[in-house]
């Protein structure tokens, strides 16, 4: 879509925002911002917003093209779901952590095979989700392949 990729893709920390509820009023559903312990969330509302940037328009002018660039959106209707293993961080300024919790409720609803880990004190990219999460995951997976 034209879209410059996140500061996270390009270091190879792919993320996902998940859009799971309506906006509010201004395209942003702040309800969400409660499940955060960061002081200061980012605001996802203006047309500079890394989510306005990937669908080419502020998201709450587009909201089909924000529902289409969300997983969630697929979730009710997939024929298949793969494995999914979610992290996020009780302290996360960019992404709501219940963002992560819709998507995990919603897999687990559909029947998937889906984990869920809040990180206390994390923040978006912490490097916590390396230690606890993505070695012991590619050590487990070493193991069962033989490596």
């Amino acid at each position: 879509m034209g879209a410059t990729a996140s500061p996270e893709l390009a270091a190879g920390r792919p993320h996902v925002h998940v859009r799971p509820t309506p906006p509010g009023p201004h395209g942003h559903d702040h309800r969400q911002l409660s499940s955060t312990k960061c002081t200061s969330p980012d605001t996802h509302d203006p047309a500079s917003s890394p989510e306005s940037a990937y669908v080419g328009a502020a998201i709450q002018t587009v909201p089909d093209k924000a529902d289409a660039a969300s997983p969630l959106t697929y979730v009710a209707s997939a024929e298949q779901l793969p494995v999914f293993v979610i992290a996020h961080g009780d302290s996360d300024c960019q992404i709501p952590p219940a963002q992560s919790q819709t998507l995990y409720d919603a897999l687990v609803a559909r029947g998937a095979t889906a984990t869920i880990a809040i990180l206390p004190g994390a923040v978006h990219a912490d490097p916590q989700f390396q230690s606890t999460q993505t070695t012991p995951a590619i050590a487990q997976l070493d193991q069962a392949f033989g490596r």
